[in-house]
C-alpha cells in the first residue's frame, strides 16, 4: 500500500511532467510563429506550418488542404510536406473525412483507420496507421484543414497531440488567410498592371477575378499625347519622364475612378478599358465621363503650370472582344483583343484630322442618356484600313 511520501512524490512527477509538456508546448509554438513570421509568401507559410506541426506531435507526414470558395471544389491541395525518405505517396485527405471535417469543424482523431465505424467505405492506403485532423478557423470562418498521419510511436494520437494541433491551426489560420489575399492580390496586379486602382483589386478580390478567357462588351479608349515627339526632342529624358508622371497620375487616377483598368501603357498614351474584367454597368458612359473629366483637369493643370502646354487626342469605340489571361507558368497577362480595339484606336488617329480631343463612335454615343452630354455629328469618316465608313460625334 503506497504511503503518503509515495503518493505525493507521484503527484510531484506528474506535475513536473505536466509542466515540462507544457513549456515545451510553448517552445514549439513560439519557434513556429516566429518562422511563420519569415515565410515570405503562401507557400512558404504552409510549408513552414506543416513541418513544425510534424515535429511537434512526432508524425510522418502532414497536409494543409485550404478552402477555394471560388472553384469547383471548393478544397484545393495546396501543399504536401512529408518528412519520410519518399518511402510512401503523399497522402491525400480522403472525401469522406474532408466531408466531416467541412460539416462539423472540429478535431478528428483516427486511430485505427482501416476499421473506424465512423468512416466504412474509406480505402485508406495501406501504410497509414493513424490520423490527425484539426480545423482552421479565422473569424468564424473554415479557412482550411490542417491533417498530419502515422505518430510515430505505437500509441497513436493521443489528447496532448489533439490539443496542440488545435491550437497550432488557430494561430496559423489568420496568417495563412492573410497570406492568401496577398498573394491573390499580388496575383491581380500582375495580371491587370501595376496601375490598377486597389479599390479595382478589392473588387476583384471579393467576386474573383474571371482570368479566362471570354467575350465581354466593352467601351475601348485610347489616349494620346499630341505633338509629344516635338516635346522630347526640346527636354531632357529626365524632363520627359517627370512630365509623363505628372500627367499619367491623375489621368490614370480619373480611369480608375470611373470604374476602368488602364490595360495597356503606350509610351505617350494609353489604352484603357470599362466594361472587364469588372463591368458596373453602362461603361461607355463611364467612358466618356473619365474622358471628359481627363481634359478638363488637364487644362487646369496647364492653366496652373503644372504642366505645358498639352492636348490630347481621346478616341472612344464600344464592341465585343476577347479578353482572357495569355502567356506561360512564368508569365501571364491580361489581354483584350478584337475588332472594336483596332477601331478604337483608328478613332483616336482620326482626332488629328478633326482637330478634335474627344471623338466618340456611334456605338458610343447610341449608349449615353440622351441629352445628358453635348456632341456633334460629323457624319461617316472612311477609316484606315476598314471597308465601311464609321460614323462619329465629336465630344471636345
Amino acid at each position: 500500500m503506497p504511503t503518503p511520501e509515495t503518493t505525493d512524490l507521484e503527484a510531484l512527477q506528474r506535475e513536473n511532467a505536466r509542466l515540462r509538456r507544457s513549456v515545451n508546448e510553448l517552445t514549439i509554438l513560439n519557434e513556429l510563429a516566429t518562422a511563420i513570421g519569415t515565410a515570405h509568401d503562401l507557400d512558404d507559410v504552409i510549408h513552414t506550418i506543416v513541418q513544425g506541426s510534424l515535429r511537434a506531435v512526432g508524425a510522418e507526414q502532414g497536409v494543409i488542404k485550404l478552402v477555394d470558395e471560388t472553384a469547383i471544389d471548393p478544397m484545393q491541395t495546396l501543399i504536401r510536406t512529408t518528412v519520410d525518405t519518399g518511402q510512401h505517396e503523399p497522402y491525400r485527405l480522403d472525401a469522406g473525412v474532408l466531408g466531416w471535417m467541412q460539416h462539423h469543424k472540429a478535431s478528428l482523431i483516427i486511430n485505427d483507420p482501416h476499421n473506424d465505424e465512423r468512416f466504412p467505405y474509406t480505402k485508406w492506403d495501406a501504410s497509414i496507421r493513424s490520423v490527425l485532423s484539426v480545423p482552421m478557423m479565422a473569424q468564424s470562418k473554415l479557412v482550411g484543414i490542417l491533417t498530419v498521419y502515422n505518430k510515430r510511436d505505437d500509441e497513436g494520437f493521443q489528447y496532448a497531440d489533439q490539443r496542440l494541433l488545435s491550437i497550432i491551426a488557430a494561430q496559423s489560420a489568420n496568417i495563412v488567410e492573410n497570406a492568401r489575399l496577398h498573394d491573390e492580390r499580388n496575383e491581380i496586379v500582375q495580371l491587370f498592371g501595376q496601375h490598377t486602382a486597389p479599390a479595382v483589386v478589392d473588387a476583384l478580390l471579393r467576386v474573383g477575378a474571371d482570368a479566362t478567357t471570354r467575350r465581354h462588351y466593352v467601351c475601348v479608349m485610347f489616349l494620346d499625347i499630341r505633338d509629344f515627339t516635338t516635346f522630347s526632342e526640346q527636354h531632357s529624358p529626365e524632363e520627359i519622364v517627370e512630365y509623363l508622371n505628372t500627367l499619367f497620375e491623375f489621368t490614370i487616377d480619373l480611369i480608375n475612378r470611373h470604374h476602368g483598368i488602364v490595360h495597356q501603357l503606350l509610351g505617350d498614351g494609353f489604352m484603357a478599358i470599362f466594361g472587364a474584367p469588372l463591368s458596373y454597368g453602362n461603361d461607355c458612359q463611364h467612358a466618356v465621363k473619365s474622358a471628359l473629366a481627363i481634359l478638363r483637369r488637364v487644362a487646369r493643370a496647364c492653366a496652373a503650370g503644372i504642366l505645358p502646354a498639352t492636348r490630347l487626342g481621346i478616341g472612344l469605340h464600344a464592341g465585343e472582344v476577347v479578353a482572357g489571361t495569355v502567356g506561360s507558368v512564368i508569365h501571364k497577362e491580361y489581354k483584350v483583343t478584337g475588332d472594336a480595339v483596332n477601331l478604337a484606336a483608328r478613332i483616336e488617329k482620326l482626332t488629328k484630322q478633326h482637330n478634335a480631343q474627344l471623338l466618340v463612335s456611334e456605338a458610343v454615343w447610341k449608349a449615353l442618356e440622351p441629352g445628358r452630354f453635348e456632341g456633334a455629328s460629323i457624319g461617316s469618316v472612311d477609316v484606315r484600313g476598314r471597308a465601311g465608313a464609321v460614323h462619329l460625334y465629336k465630344m471636345a
